[in-house]
């Protein structure tokens, strides 16, 4: 395959990766001050129209990828859009991390303020609930992070990496299984604080 159908191909996948027809993304490239039509797209990617560099650059932040990403081989393409989805999904995770400590931070405060605790340090009140609710207050830290999947995610990513180098997509892959890790510690760490 030559280069520019394989740039063409590269632009169709991100393009149907964000669900754009090729009229929204000649639109927008519009916007940025190319003459681009439907036909610009549909030749660009069947590879019977290269871009010039200025356009591949300005594309590739429209597609929000990295502009190298469009002369990769179709195998090194797809191990990097599973590389992106393995970070999106590491940010998600964190976020509701996140989200589940403040919520747990707002009901400690919540209930500190509606039973303070006396002078022998007994809580001054009861919080009528059902039994359902105080053990899922009560367990949702023990029960998140036994079921977790960090465990199996670190194992899966790290597997039958020690044999490969610390470059390209298996380093790359190694630096996700970090960034996995160091969520997997901070995650224990409120586990253990009681966060």
């Amino acid at each position: 395959m030559d280069l520019d159908r394989e740039i063409g191909s590269n632009v169709q996948r991100e393009r149907e990766r964000l669900g754009v027809s090729q009229q929204v993304l000649a639109d927008v490239m519009r916007e940025r001050g190319w003459k681009w039509s439907q036909a610009t797209v549909w030749a660009v990617e069947k590879g019977d129209r290269p871009m010039r560099l200025a356009e591949a650059l300005d594309l590739a932040q429209v597609l929000d990828v990295d502009v190298r990403n469009f002369g990769q081989s179709a195998a090194n393409s797809a191990i990097s859009a599973s590389s992106r989805r393995v970070s999106e999904a590491l940010h998600n995770f964190y976020e509701a991390a996140s989200a589940l400590t403040r919520s747990r931070w707002a009901l400690a405060e919540l209930l500190d303020n509606a039973y303070p605790l006396d002078e022998a340090g007994e809580p001054t009140g009861h919080w009528e609930h059902s039994g359902a609710d105080l053990r899922h207050v009560q367990s949702a830290d023990e029960t998140i992070y036994a079921t977790s999947p960090m465990p199996r995610l670190i194992d899966y990513l790290t597997a039958d990496l020690k044999e490969r180098s610390n470059t390209g997509p298996a380093g790359r892959v190694r630096e996700l299984a970090e960034e996995v890790r160091e969520v997997e510690k901070i995650f224990a760490s409120w586990v253990a604080q009681g966060r």
